[in-house]
């Protein structure tokens, strides 16, 4: 495996290249795996961290799991392992964060006094695991984020040829009962209007932030 692990790290680019510094992964190092030298400076374990590391890195960068695996010359069973394992360990992370944040003080932030630096970590892993579990599927989020959709009813939405929530909320109710099997009339219209109000109101924050752009400039 380190002869493979050397040879996908000269395809790292910059962030890769600084995730393997942190673990002591030097092109030095590299060279030796990839020439089947013996590794006396970094541990195995850290060798194999690193080795699943580039996969959920590849995932994050939403590269769908059979090409992983094809990639990594794992299993996609393997490469579904990790990934489910690395969700599940920063949920973990997260809600440690918020009980750490809670018990000294509840700050929100910096200026909240609670929690000395833990509400920056709190911030970065409530998304880190939201993200981790659709980021093979980056499209099923979208739909996942209107009220009462499920990951059941967001493929649905994609095997029935939606690709946007754009999509979904220009449609008609008569055209989505068509195309979803055993959808009613009355649900095609709730997602409709949810998909509807979801663009409206990202219209209106973004109204909102250009207005007060517009307002320091007028004052600066």
């Amino acid at each position: 495996m380190s002869g493979y692990v050397g040879v996908q790290y000269t395809k790292l680019g910059a962030e890769g290249v600084r995730v393997a510094r942190a673990l002591a992964i030097t092109d030095k190092v590299a060279v030796k795996m990839i020439t089947g030298k013996p590794i006396t400076d970094v541990p195995e374990q850290v060798l194999n961290r690193f080795y699943v590391a580039m996969m959920l890195y590849d995932l994050w960068k939403q590269v769908p799991f059979a090409e992983v695996a094809d990639k990594y010359c794992v299993s996609r069973g393997a490469v579904q392992a990790a990934l489910q394992a690395a969700t599940a360990q920063s949920s973990c992370c997260a809600r440690l964060c918020e009980a750490l944040c809670e018990a000294e003080g509840g700050g929100g932030g910096p200026e909240g006094g609670g929690g000395g630096a833990v509400w920056a970590w709190r911030a970065l892993l409530a998304e880190l695991a939201p993200r981790l579990q659709h980021c093979a599927a980056p499209q099923l989020q979208q739909f996942m984020e209107l009220p009462n959709v499920r990951k059941a009813r967001a493929r649905q939405l994609l095997r029935a040829g939606y690709k946007r929530v754009e999509e979904l909320a220009k449609s008609s109710a008569e055209e989505l009962v068509s195309r979803i099997e055993h959808l009613s009339r009355t649900a095609a219209t709730h997602l409709i209007s949810a998909a509807r109000m979801m663009l409206i109101e990202k219209v209106e924050n973004l109204r909102a932030e250009a207005e007060e752009v517009m307002d320091e400039l007028k004052t600066s």
